[in-house]
């Protein structure tokens, strides 16, 4: 199914109201995380299976009940259909994803991360993606950090069904 989320209400009545869907990318969409950068933003990574078959992110912003969206970025232009897929908010302005490069040349199979810059809706991955393993040299990434309290949650989809964003 397509990329979809949807504000949650917990409200304190023991209820959840389910806002209107928001479509964040309209092809086949699969392998979804989703992490906080602030309490009205959130960067949504994913396998974009139905077009580019890439490691795609996107920044989301609410505003009341409405969401809007930055442009999708491409974490790897080689990772096809990377199964694990995670994104983590590291403060308002900095996170990070982490993949299995999947049909990559030259480190296929291989854990890679990147480092994720946001400055408002618009997200860029300036140092590239980086190997896991012992032996590589430590990088350093400067970035100003706030400290929010985590508001936002993922409920990820199994086969083709959408995911749900939570706040």
């Amino acid at each position: 199914g397509f990329g979809v989320c949807s504000l949650l209400d917990g409200g304190g009545n023991d209820t959840i109201a389910v806002g209107t869907e928001f479509t964040f990318n309209s092809n086949l969409t699969e392998y979804i995380s989703v992490a906080p950068f602030s309490a009205t933003t959130a960067v949504v990574c994913y396998s974009d299976s139905g077009k580019t078959k890439l490691v795609t992110c996107v920044a989301l912003e609410v505003n009341g009940t409405s969401f809007s969206m930055g442009q999708p970025l491409q974490i790897n232009a080689e990772a096809e259909q990377s199964p694990y897929i995670s994104v983590s908010g590291l403060s308002s302005v900095l996170g990070l994803v982490c993949y299995m490069c999947n049909g990559c040349a030259s480190q296929d199979r291989l854990g890679l991360c990147s480092v994720l810059e946001l400055d408002g809706t618009a997200l860029t991955a300036p140092g590239g993606s980086v190997a896991l393993s012992g032996d590589q040299p430590r990088r350093t990434f400067r970035s100003r950090v706030s400290r929010h309290p985590r508001r936002w949650r993922a409920i990820p989809s199994r086969g083709l069904a959408p995911a749900t964003c939570l706040k």
